[in-house]
């Protein structure tokens, strides 16, 4: 987490958790191994830059380019 925000996730962003999960699960499924913050906007309707910013909170070293999913 990072230290401007004292280690406290924004609430908003917890909220989208859920739906992250629920994502994730169907790329599980479809053995989707990778997927780009573009495709998770088209397919969430969550932007890619909130959803970067959304994982930047639990991840310090966040890739700029496609992640494996069963990394995340």
């Amino acid at each position: 987490m990072t230290q401007a925000n004292n280690g406290k996730v924004p609430v908003p962003t917890l909220e989208r958790l859920a739906t992250y999960l629920r994502f994730l699960i169907d790329l599980e499924q479809a053995n989707v191994e990778t997927i780009s913050s573009a495709e998770v906007e088209r397919q969430t309707g969550i932007n890619a830059a909130q959803f970067r910013k959304d994982l930047s909170y639990f991840y310090k070293d966040f890739p700029q380019f496609g992640k494996t999913r069963s990394r995340l």
